[in-house]
């Protein structure tokens, strides 16, 4: 006869027991539908659990991640910008960040730049959950100036070189940068 084995709190449907409710269908339907009835249930419950499991062991998953980021280290990144607005007395640009090497957290982060001339001014980096990090920059360096959220107090410095290359629009200006930086939060 086709069971069901339990042990431990874990049910096991044995194929026994499946092709059994099969064959069983056409002949005692009242028993049949019973026993399917129960797997369907088992069925559901199972789901059920595997999916509460599944969902707590991606939590702990993030949060160990979470606790075991590191506290410092270097960058190289390339960011490609266009230029928003120019006038003789400021500039805005703005582009993304892709990391070449270095922290994931940094890559592909949104930047928006104001400066007085191309030479200094300061920037803000966003990444996807909308936490920031403040750059200010001069000719040919750059120092992070704190932040928000994961990146609040974040310090450090880098060197940064920028190209422009020829753009299709003549009404659009591009800019792309490559930066090296060591970086620290507290």
């Amino acid at each position: 006869m086709a069971k069901i084995n339990v042990s431990a709190g874990l049910t096991r449907v044995t194929p026994t027991f499946f092709f059994g409710l099969l064959s069983m269908r056409g002949s005692w339907p009242h028993v049949a539908a019973h026993q399917t009835e129960q797997l369907e249930k088992h069925l559901k419950e199972t789901t059920m659990r595997s999916s509460v499991l599944l969902f707590a062991s991606s939590l702990a998953l993030a949060s160990a991640q979470a606790d075991e980021m590191a506290k410092q280290g270097e960058e190289s990144s390339t960011i490609y910008y266009v230029i928003l607005s120019s006038t003789p007395d400021a500039v805005e640009w703005a582009g993304i960040r892709r990391i070449d090497s270095g922290d994931a957290r940094f890559d592909k982060m949104g930047v928006r730049c104001t400066a007085r001339g191309f030479e200094s001014g300061k920037c803000t980096l966003s990444d996807s959950l909308g936490d920031e990090i403040f750059t200010v920059f001069e000719p040919r360096r750059f120092h992070y100036a704190g932040g928000t959220g994961d990146y609040a107090g974040i310090s450090g410095e880098g060197e940064w070189r920028c190209e422009h290359p020829s753009s299709p629009d003549p009404n659009v200006a591009l800019i792309i940068c490559t930066q090296k930086s060591s970086w620290k939060l507290p």
